[in-house]
């Protein structure tokens, strides 16, 4: 029998694995091009700074046994026409290139390592040629480095690259002789999709009652564009890449710990306020997600997990922002 690096049972490619909920919604958006989903630039890029020497055969087996830890970094969502489903590959190398930046270069380095972060977002991955993950080790000098990280989004989310970074560091200190904390065990995604079928029945009616009351009447908050939507030009969506100031951060999260909110809260607050201004409605519907993890038994899982959630909202008679985060608040905690 097979098994992963913390002793477990692992699939074997030939197994015809179901399919989760999250990623059964995915497919409702496949059209098998290179814009949805499957695209090669459905991708997620985080970089980090790192300080010290950075021993890059380590980093390369520390990789692969990230690859080896989480299976859902080589799992194939199977497309076909009647029959979809996961297919778990064996544990493979992931690529990690090293290049050398120029640390005497007029450019500043932190303009350098924002430029390899837009190089990436730019970069192709398939999402059929697992592992669905890569590295960038950018030095500017044997003390100073960026390693940028890329997955395709079909394999994880948000959530999941926190893990896969602590599991790095974790699995580089161990190939450098250092003594570390074990790792707590990885829940697979398959057993998501799995507890997730057997579950499925047993929803309260209550949630769905909710949501019914919760967006009987609803309409899409539709924000003007500067085309419209028929004038045939493709369906492609650009990215804009921004930092919000660290006093506004600052702000938001102490306002938000005066209202029992989060930073999140805080500023979902403020773009509703300005959704409503554009629209000119005040029954706002804003669409985010959730890490959608069912708890804590996962964790600790990589996988696409996320589960998109819309938010409605009632600014009539707001007078004050106060008012409006309050509302946001319950919104958020009702949904």
């Amino acid at each position: 029998m097979t098994t992963t690096s913390d002793g477990r049972p692992a699939a074997t490619s030939t197994e015809k694995i179901p399919l989760s909920l999250n990623q059964e919604f995915v497919l409702l958006f496949d059209q098998g091009d290179d814009d949805g989903p499957f695209g090669p630039h459905y991708h997620i890029v985080e970089a980090w700074r790192v300080t010290g020497k950075v021993d890059v055969a380590a980093l390369h087996r520390a990789l692969r046994d990230v690859v080896d830890r989480h299976e859902a970094l080589r799992t194939v969502i199977v497309r076909g026409e009647t029959d979809k489903y996961q297919k778990i590959y064996p544990p493979a190398t992931p690529e990690l290139s090293v290049r050398d930046l120029d640390a005497a270069a007029g450019t500043a380095r932190e303009e350098q390592a924002e430029a390899l972060i837009r190089e990436l977002e730019n970069a192709a991955i398939s999402a059929e040629q697992p592992p669905f993950i890569r590295a960038v080790l950018a030095r500017f000098d044997e003390q100073d480095s960026v390693l940028a990280i890329q997955t395709h989004h079909i394999a994880t989310d948000g959530w999941s690259v926190r893990i896969i970074i602590r599991d790095l560091v974790n699995r580089y200190a161990v190939h450098t002789g250092l003594s570390v904390p074990e790792l707590p065990q990885a829940p697979q995604y398959r057993e998501f999709a799995a507890w997730q079928r057997e579950s499925q029945d047993a929803q309260p009616a209550a949630a769905l009652d909710y949501w019914r009351k919760a967006l009987d009447g609803a309409l899409i908050s539709a924000i003007p564009t500067d085309f419209a939507r028929s004038a045939g030009i493709p369906q492609s969506s650009g990215a804009h890449r921004f930092s919000i100031p660290a006093d506004v951060v600052t702000a938001a999260a102490r306002l938000g710990t005066s209202t029992r909110s989060t930073t999140v809260m805080v500023l979902l607050a403020a773009y509703q306020l300005v959704v409503g201004r554009k629209t000119g409605s005040d029954d706002v519907i804003v669409a985010t997600f959730t890490p959608g993890r069912g708890g804590r038994r996962f964790q600790d899982a990589v996988g696409s997990f996320f589960n998109f959630i819309p938010l409605r909202t009632d600014l009539h008679g707001a007078a004050t922002f106060r008012q409006v985060l309050e509302r946001t608040r319950r919104t958020c905690l009702d949904a």
